[in-house]
């Protein structure tokens, strides 16, 4: 079927708004809208990752933690390389997202 990457995410529930924010190669935070509650923060968190990567829902999978507090490992498709990041990219990104306040 292809490569497949396991990401460790940390999930932020309850965010002002959904993005997904890396933090190494192989980690992630994500911020989602909705509350943790039936696994609704899971989906969401699926649903954004595959409109990130440009990949489909069913492509990604919780591997663990899913029903940890803070942190997920999900398996996917190596994302395509338009969503990696240089170093000058990376720090803009970082910039840009200081000003809304994320960390």
């Amino acid at each position: 079927m292809g490569t497949t990457t396991t990401y460790h995410v940390r999930v932020q529930p309850r965010a002002k708004r959904n993005a997904v924010v890396p933090v190494s190669a192989t980690e992630l935070k994500v911020y989602v809208t909705v509350p943790p509650a039936d696994g609704r923060a899971n989906e969401a968190v699926i649903e954004l990752l595959a409109q990130h990567w440009g990949v489909k829902r069913r492509q990604i999978e919780v591997v663990t933690g899913a029903t940890r507090h803070r942190q997920l490992a999900i398996s996917s498709p190596a994302p395509p390389s338009s969503c990696l990041l240089g170093p000058q990219e990376w720090t803009r990104m970082v910039s840009v997202l200081s000003r809304y306040g994320v960390p």
